[in-house]
């Protein structure tokens, strides 16, 4: 797994950066844990975040909403990226899209394994599958596409 010490800085300055302060995804970025090692690692280019589903995710059946999911993965996609691209810069959606298998409630924490499987100078190709940690069940898996810019991230 990715998370050797510079990774783990760029993750913790990422998350704690003051300009998500407030943003749509907050509480997803600062729910983010950093997992070390685990089962599902399956390559160097992969990352391992947990995430508590907070009632704030949920829709009115108390099942965490698509929109959440889907912010999930341009979160972590996005910090797969940064473990991998040299230049660490800022990237923006061009394409995302998900496939829903099994919900998720408050019960739950999710394991999200995020790989960025290739880094070009303007596009960067990711992806992201979402599981329950207890039994592994498959919430979703998505694909990210970013556009990748000419700018290094403040944080």
């Amino acid at each position: 797994m990715a998370s050797n010490t510079r990774f783990l800085q760029i993750f913790n300055k990422f998350v704690s950066n003051q300009n998500l302060k407030g943003s749509y995804a907050e509480s997803i970025w600062k729910g983010f844990q950093l997992i070390d090692s685990h089962q599902i690692i399956q390559n160097e280019n992969q990352i391992l975040l947990r995430l508590k589903v907070e009632p704030s995710f949920c829709n009115y059946m108390g099942s965490i909403h698509g929109g959440a999911l889907t912010t999930i993965v341009d979160c972590a996609t996005t910090l797969a990226i940064l473990n991998v691209d040299r230049n660490l810069r800022k990237s923006v959606s061009a394409e995302l899209n998900f496939s829903f298998m099994n919900p998720a409630t408050t019960k739950d924490q999710l394991l999200i394994r995020a790989e960025c499987s290739k880094v070009g100078k303007s596009l960067a190709f990711t992806s992201a599958d979402i599981f329950t940690e207890e039994g592994l069940k498959m919430v979703g898996k998505g694909q990210h596409i970013k556009a990748m810019l000419n700018q290094p991230y403040d944080a």
